[in-house]
């Protein structure tokens, strides 16, 4: 694992190409104020800094389900309950993140990114740094977010 340790915070290495699964003691999902559950820091966290990098159990449709029940299952299961939390993968598939993944809140003024790994892993990172309290957002249309794999957050 090429994570830094610096004083108990772990940097985010864009070379790491599998890191392994985390989620800071520095944060905590509790009630947000307008928005029912969200991520907070109790701890402040630098910019850089590893958030969490879940799992994602990764969810694609088949175009070869040969009975209707299945089919309309898979639409009223998957895209009708989920549909708010799958995040973009490759190609068809979709992905359910698990840990924090699917409760970080989206801003336009968002604070951390998140990237797409191997081993079906998304890397949560402080774009900037984030204050003792602080809602941990993210934005859902940011390109890195959606698209980019390695880059470091700017």
């Amino acid at each position: 694992m090429n994570f830094q340790t610096n004083a108990a915070a772990l940097r985010y290495d864009p070379s790491e190409q599998d890191p392994e699964f985390f989620i800071s003691p520095k944060i905590q999902l509790t009630k947000v104020a307008g928005k029912d559950l969200g991520i907070i820091a109790l701890e402040a966290l630098d910019e850089g800094e590893l958030i969490e990098c879940c799992p994602t159990v990764l969810i694609k449709y088949d175009k070869r389900l040969k009975w209707n029940f299945l089919k309309r299952f898979y639409r009223t299961a998957i895209v009708t309950i989920f549909d708010d939390y799958l995040w973009w993968w490759k190609g068809r598939k979709q992905a359910l993140l698990l840990g924090y993944g699917n409760l970080y809140n989206h801003s336009d003024d968002f604070n951390a990114a998140s990237y797409k790994r191997e081993g079906r892993k998304y890397v949560f990172v402080a774009k900037r740094d984030i204050a003792v309290g602080e809602e941990i957002t993210v934005h859902y249309g940011y390109a890195p977010f959606c698209f980019q794999d390695a880059e470091q957050p700017s």
